[in-house]
């Protein structure tokens, strides 16, 4: 028996099907197949941006665009491969369209046209570690003619640098706002950034930040350049838009040339990344800098119910600069979210627990569901109290509390106190005295072993760090002979302060926070074998699953910084901590571009969820000078209206306390 088999019609082109934008809304099918001219297209949150820009390279290579002729540019490499994957299941051709980063495309200009600004195609990139030692050793020759100061590290030096480049900051704002302490500094520092520049450009080297700023020479400053780009490359289609820095966006403009075929991608309201140079006026005013371009809204929601999408739109419109848009989604209603104002933070990590393990029991996978916040140190409590309670967590965005050197280094201090053998932490703690090094510090503790701890730290030692090493040994012993941790806790950081502000002189004032948050905790517990046990509950690193999933294969809860979350979604999403001072920051207050960008950062929490939202605030926090105070919710909260949130109250019986 013969059977027949029925030749599809082809287009001719690839592998597109004649029915394929049967796949897209109106909106999406608009946007996709825009015929010529800039377009801008406005992606809310979860409206399938990805897929439209998928398919809009594939109706042009149906229509017949060479495909050498289209430039995709993304800002990571995987999200490029990924959509060019996608494109090639509908044209054989998709793998070979010009896609990449911007710093990629900029590096493959550069070998091709470099020797314009004097580069040959062998220049050699600098990475991050190389940077810092080519501006260590300039540094070096500079402070040769400098009185001795507290010079930054070449480290900080480079993100100075940086970001001076990126942000267009001049060095004396960033180093009057982010580094005050080096603010005396600012002539050496601003000669040193001169001299780094010219040496790059002496040996032929380029670092990340030239990549970009060499190919907006060449393409700005050659018209020969720029006219072969604008030859080669008729379509240009750029995602996300709205995290392009001003260099980036002025080359995206400059090689669109005349035909103008330029595509952009974004959502302003998830613009998040200013602190590293991003500017969302850049995706605001593209419909000004290119007169005529279409606007293309994707509005329609994949992701989440309507009673999120209807906080979503609520949020954005409390924004002084914005597109105006409005999600919705077809989905059938959904949950309102809820509002819970929690009596102080015990009760809200005990909310958060309590309903992700009511959750669970119900069929939501702990991997479904995510705890976000503002800053890592907001969930270190949290974290304490998931692993007691053997909840398994991944934690994503910024170090762990006790990875973080200076909390290690308090811990070093109270560890001593139960066990004066604990001869690492004795190593730790004795280096922090300043004179002491690695050799003085073995002599120290084999005389605390043999003799004890007063008569070690009393021996004969060089007048050089006596002193200091007597400050230590009073405290220590006192601490020995207290019984109230938060006594101790605060004498600690007193004695501490000065030791941390020498030993992280680069960045003390960030971490300041840090030394709250360990006050904080510490005033939980009522000794410092109790609070250490406590510690000790979890290994060094909080982000491993540690503790005992119910289910061996089970994967774990999330928690992560808001700016980590960005394009992931989740069944149900906790948003902790939110306060007035926490989210939005108290350096935001008083900056209305500042503020608006908290409010975008707390847009982009609430739309990854998709079927439950928990908006989560203490009502009573912890200051180490105020000790309890009233909180003051978040403004981006009680902005909202009352019909778009159910409030709960708390209720946990004195025989059934809700954490274990």
């Amino acid at each position: 028996m013969q059977k027949v088999y029925t030749l599809r019609k082809l287009s001719g082109q690839g592998l597109v099907a004649p029915n394929w934008l049967a796949d897209l809304n109106p909106q999406q099918q608009a946007a996709v197949t825009h015929s010529s001219g800039p377009a801008v297209i406005i992606a809310g949150a979860g409206t399938g941006k990805t897929k439209t820009l998928v398919y809009r390279v594939a109706w042009l290579l149906d229509r017949g665009v060479p495909v050498q002729s289209i430039l995709l540019l993304t800002f990571t490499r995987k999200a490029a491969e990924h959509m060019l994957s996608r494109v090639s299941e509908f044209h054989p051709a998709g793998q070979q369209v010009t896609g990449g980063t911007f710093h990629s495309f900029a590096n493959t200009l550069l070998r091709e046209f470099g020797h314009h600004l004097g580069y040959g195609a062998n220049f050699t990139i600098l990475d991050s570690s190389d940077s810092q030692d080519r501006i260590d050793l300039l540094r070096n020759q500079l402070l040769k003619n400098l009185p001795k100061v507290r010079f930054p590290k070449k480290g900080t030096l480079l993100d100075i640098f940086s970001s001076h480049r990126n942000t267009g900051r001049p060095v004396e704002q960033i180093l009057d706002q982010d580094y005050p302490q080096f603010y005396s500094l600012l002539v050496p520092v601003e000669k040193l950034f001169t001299a780094y520049q010219e040496h790059k450009k002496k040996y032929g080297l380029a670092d990340y930040d030239d990549l970009l700023f060499l190919c907006r020479d060449l393409i700005r400053d050659f018209p020969a350049v720029r006219e072969t780009l604008h030859r080669r490359y008729s379509h240009i289609l750029v995602d996300e838009y709205q995290d392009t820095n001003p260099v980036q966006a002025e080359i995206v403009e400059k090689i669109s040339g005349p035909n103008g075929n330029l595509m952009v991608v974004g959502d302003d309201a998830q613009s998040i990344y200013k602190f590293r140079g991003a500017d969302f006026k850049n995706f605001l005013q593209f419909p000004d800098r290119f007169p005529g371009a279409a606007e293309y809204r994707l509005e329609e929601n994949y992701r989440s119910v309507q009673p999120i999408l209807d906080v979503a739109n609520s949020v954005m419109s409390q924004a002084s600069e914005k597109f105006e848009k409005n999600l919705f989604t077809k989905k059938p209603d959904g949950k309102l979210p809820v509002l819970i104002t929690a009596s102080g933070e015990n009760d809200q990590n005990a909310f958060i627990i309590s309903r992700i393990l009511d959750l669970r029991e119900e069929g939501v996978p702990l991997n479904q569901m995510a705890v976000l916040f503002r800053s890592a140190r907001n969930s270190y409590s949290l974290e304490l109290e998931l692993n007691a309670n053997q909840i398994p967590f991944e934690k994503r965005g910024g170090l762990k509390f006790t990875e973080s050197s200076h909390i290690r280094d308090l811990i070093a201090y109270l560890r001593l106190l139960l066990n004066q053998k604990d001869i690492v932490s004795w190593n730790r703690v004795l280096q922090m005295v300043e004179g002491i090094g690695p050799r003085s510090a073995d002599e120290i503790i084999t005389r605390i072993e043999q003799d004890g701890v007063e008569a070690g730290l009393s021996g004969l030692v060089s007048p050089k760090y006596r002193k200091n090493l007597a400050g230590l040994r009073h405290n220590l012993l006192n601490w020995m002979n207290g019984t109230e941790l938060k006594a101790i806790a605060e004498e600690l950081i007193t004695f501490y302060r000065p030791v941390f502000e020498r030993r992280y002189f680069e960045d003390y004032p960030k971490r300041e926070k840090d030394l709250e948050a360990f006050l904080s905790l510490a005033a939980k517990f009522s000794s410092v074998e109790a609070f250490l046990s406590h510690l000790a509950l979890d290994p060094v690193d909080f982000s491993q699953e540690d503790t005992l999933p119910t289910h061996p294969d089970e994967r774990p809860l999330i928690l992560s910084t808001i700016h980590s979350a960005k394009g992931l979604e989740w069944h149900t999403v906790f948003i902790m901590d939110l306060l007035d001072g926490i989210l939005p920051s108290t350096f935001s207050l008083d900056e209305p571009e500042e503020l608006d960008e908290e409010l975008r950062l707390f847009y982009v929490a609430v739309t990854r969820a998709a079927e439950n939202l928990y908006l989560v605030y203490p009502g009573v926090s912890f200051h180490r000078q105020f000790n309890q105070y009233f909180t003051r919710p978040s403004r981006f909260i009680t902005g909202l209206p009352d019909r778009l949130l159910e409030k709960w109250l708390l209720d946990a019986s004195p025989d059934q306390p809700l954490l274990t």
